[in-house]
């Protein structure tokens, strides 16, 4: 029972329950984060856990979400729809392994800061479809940049088990042709690269 839990001063929830491999449920409902800047490896390996709700959670501080939900092989169903992810710059491994998830909706995903993705929805197998529309991708021009920027297997198994692969992934026109120019992982029979078009 964390109803108690005071986390209004709270600035790191990194690994916090990280290896819960036999918790279904969990209610944290009660916490506030609005000061919380490191969400990193949150609830990876939380296997067993089905559900969890975190629409209410503000994010507008963290800039770290690496591997947030990795290895949440039962997850079914995840709402980010009020998600702030305007100071996020790494999303790696985010989702990597959510094999359950078939539905995933970031439209309100701010990927403007975000250099890397590398893995994040790999082995995400049960998805039907991503709409990546309103992510921002970037070209890697400047070798001597300290930036990193790296897409490497960031879907690597996607759609393996879906019922409709290939899966569509929809991007703008110029994220597709920078994507396609790195090793995403994608295999084009699980699924694609589809250009999103105002009416999708």
């Amino acid at each position: 029972d964390l109803s108690c839990f005071n986390t209004s001063n709270v600035e790191s929830m990194y690994q916090m329950f990280e290896s819960c491999m036999n918790l279904k449920e969990l209610d944290i409902s009660s916490f506030n984060t609005e000061n919380v800047m490191d969400m990193c490896q949150m609830f990876d390996g939380c296997a067993s856990l089905e559900s969890i709700d975190v629409s209410h959670f503000d994010t507008g501080n963290v800039w770290d979400m690496t591997a947030m939900f990795y290895g949440c092989s039962s997850l079914q169903k995840l709402d980010l729809s009020n998600f702030n992810t305007e100071n996020v710059t790494t999303i790696k491994d985010m989702f990597n392994g959510c094999s359950s998830l078939t539905e995933l909706d970031l439209s309100s995903f701010n990927t403007d800061q975000i250099t890397d993705m590398s893995g994040t929805f790999a082995s995400c197998t049960s998805l039907t479809s991503l709409d990546l529309g309103s992510f921002t991708f970037y070209e890697d021009t400047d070798p001597e940049d300290e930036t990193v920027i790296d897409y490497t297997d960031i879907f690597k198994d996607l759609g393996k088990n879906a019922p409709n692969k290939p899966v569509s992934i929809y991007v703008t026109e110029e994220a597709r042709a920078i994507l396609e120019s790195v090793n995403t992982g994608i295999n084009p029979e699980y699924a694609k690269l589809v250009v999103k078009t105002p009416a999708e």
